[in-house]
């Protein structure tokens, strides 16, 4: 008997994922008060404020009524006619059982396993805010009885707990404390939330890494996410993967432009281990290589430390679940490359990637790419060598190979046979590879004429509602972008509307000091 487990578990889940979207705006300020109650274990914790402040109710209004379908007259009135069907799918009535008690905030933790009986394994917890506590324990039972599930009760340290059972055992526990539900996928859970709630263990705000993860975030914000980087790590066996990180919190905030996310990550040199310094150090770069990429492109990634972050992730394949069969795979690749291409992965690629690496592109259909991988390695001149040896070495296995000189630069093509083209540059200390030598030839082009994205109006427009640019960076430009889409799935003509009204989405991660510094928006016209 499935139904029970689905109706607990997205009685809240599908509220927090749904109805805040929809109640944001509409409701007075209030705090974090999931925080002081979620246990200070929790690998991973999302909190959202039905009742953000006035100006974020008229910012996140703003943004919405921009959208085709969600004018101001009727905003609400459609938002909770589709909360009551995506809700009534899964059996729940979101009119009758939800929104009379729903206060002003609904929080999910993902709490790590504890000590105490029946915790031995993770649990989910939501918490959220209540305003009438009889109607919403009376929503409980219905949802249950509709499930065809009992319900038993029981008190701890004073507090009523209802547990509900179905046919395949215990689906869930519920508890009201302080004015907030608690809903667990286990007593366990649900106790340990108890005990933080009443002060007899430590909760998440009581965190050192928690607060100071999110002290410095914008406290006027419309949502937090919080992750403790070295427990999940540790959870997941690859504890050396988080080295000098604790804890990583992001703040959503409505501005009139779009949405932005702004978050923080402190990182602790005097714990880590030398290559986690190392990468840090990189991260302080700002981003150059768009300075090459052409205006007319549509996406793009910079990531700084490719190359070292690649070899930490392939040192812990061997103690990682299913890591051996990714391991020997990877040694499957190297040998391909050495035997067939006489390439040394090792020596001759992935020095490449050691510093500032990119990927650019301006077209993307079923059969076409048209773009740049972009690499500013450590050692410009090691990485030309490198391309150079992997060039005489295709030559040598029967490839052809070409030269022609593009915006005063020689572009070399390699035809291999039975796999297809590739075509390289070197200009500066930054090396240019596409499909073909008119897509470096682009590259080249635009950086000499000064035509490129980062003098492009729609991203520094992007970045600056992001907060800045530095360090690893995302773009995409939602104009060029929805065609793509539209190649690749059947998008419904209401998502499409509202795709064409969404102007560009940015992510920047830098490191700065003593943390690494995120910012991205999401940006609607």
């Amino acid at each position: 008997m499935h139904r029970l487990v689905i109706a607990a578990t997205t009685l809240l889940a599908l509220i927090g994922a749904v109805v805040v979207v929809a109640y944001l705006f509409i409701f007075a300020a209030a705090g974090d008060r999931a925080a002081a109650i979620a246990p200070a274990r929790s690998l991973a914790y999302v909190s959202l404020y039905l009742n953000p402040s006035t100006g974020q109710q008229m910012n996140l209004q703003s943004v919405l009524t921009k959208l085709p379908g969600f004018d101001s007259a009727t905003l609400a009135t459609n938002i909770d006619v589709l909360v009551q069907r995506l809700l009534g799918d899964a059996g729940v009535d979101y009119r009758a059982d939800v929104k009379p008690w729903l206060g002003g905030e609904v929080a999910v933790a993902l709490v790590a396993e504890g000590s105490g009986q029946g915790a031995a394994t993770n649990g989910s917890l939501i918490i959220a805010a209540v305003r009438d506590e009889a109607a919403a324990r009376a929503a409980i039972g219905r949802i249950v009885a509709k499930a065809n599930g009992t319900t038993t009760s029981e008190t701890y340290n004073g507090v009523a707990v209802t547990v509900a059972k179905g046919s395949a055992g215990q689906a869930g526990s519920f508890a009201i404390v302080e004015g907030m539900l608690l809903a667990g996928s286990d007593q366990a859970t649900v106790h340990a939330a108890i005990d933080a709630a009443q002060g007899r263990a430590s909760s998440l705000a009581d965190s050192d890494a928690f607060r100071r993860a999110t002290d410095s975030l914008p406290s006027d914000r419309l949502a937090l996410a919080y992750l403790d980087i070295s427990g999940a790590a540790t959870a997941g066996g690859q504890s050396a993967l988080a080295s000098g990180y604790h804890g990583a919190a992001l703040a959503l905030v409505a501005r009139s432009e779009g949405l932005q996310v702004t978050g923080r990550a402190p990182f602790d040199a005097a714990s880590a281990n030398a290559s986690a310094r190392a990468n840090f150090a990189l991260g302080s770069e700002p981003a150059g290589l768009p300075d090459w990429m052409p205006a007319s492109t549509h996406a793009e990634l910079v990531f700084f430390g490719a190359r070292q972050t690649f070899d930490s992730v392939a040192a812990q394949l061997g103690s990682a679940p299913g890591g051996q069969q990714a391991q020997q795979t990877l040694d499957q690749l190297r040998a391909l490359a050495a035997l067939g291409l006489g390439i040394d992965l090792d020596k001759d690629l992935l020095p490449l990637f050691d510093r500032e690496s990119a990927v650019a592109i301006q077209d993307l259909t079923a059969t076409e790419v048209r773009g740049q991988v972009l690499v500013r390695p450590s050692n410009g001149a090691a990485g030309v060598n490198a391309l150079k040896r992997i060039t005489d070495s295709l030559r040598g296995r029967g490839s052809a190979v070409t030269e022609q000189q593009l915006s005063g630069t020689t572009v070399t093509t390699i035809a291999v046979p039975q796999i297809g083209r590739v075509a390289w540059a070197a200009q500066d200390g930054v090396i240019v590879l596409g499909l073909t030598p008119d897509d470096v030839g682009a590259a080249l082009a635009a950086h000499a004429s000064g035509a490129t994205l980062s003098t492009a109006a729609n991203y520094r427009s992007a970045f600056d509602v992001a907060g800045g640019r530095g360090g690893n960076e995302i773009y995409v430009d939602a104009a060029g972008a929805v065609p793509w889409l539209e190649g690749m799935i059947d998008l419904p003509s209401d998502a499409r509307d509202i795709l064409t009204h969404v102007g560009a989405a940015a992510i920047a991660i830098a490191t700065d000091q003593n943390q690494i510094e995120i910012h991205a928006t999401v940006t609607v016209h």
